[in-house]
């Protein structure tokens, strides 16, 4: 057993959450950029995606710019 815990940021469809856990990892903190997968994610992995992002109505316009590594 894994002592791994994990937070998956930019958190959408679960795949990293998913790849992590089945790995032995316990994902402890999920936060998204878009808000219509927060559902989801949270009846994927039993997660509520945490608001820590701007609550804009499209959260992705702030981040525009940025490289998003792990984005699904």
């Amino acid at each position: 057993m894994s002592n791994l815990q994990f937070i998956d940021l930019f958190a959408s469809l679960s795949g990293s959450h998913q790849a992590h856990s089945s790995r032995g990892g316990e994902g402890v903190l999920a936060s998204g950029l878009n808000a219509s997968l927060d559902d989801l994610y949270k009846k994927n992995c039993g997660i509520v995606v945490a608001a820590i992002f701007d609550e804009a109505v499209d959260r992705r316009a702030k981040f525009k710019n940025a490289l998003i590594l792990d984005a699904e």
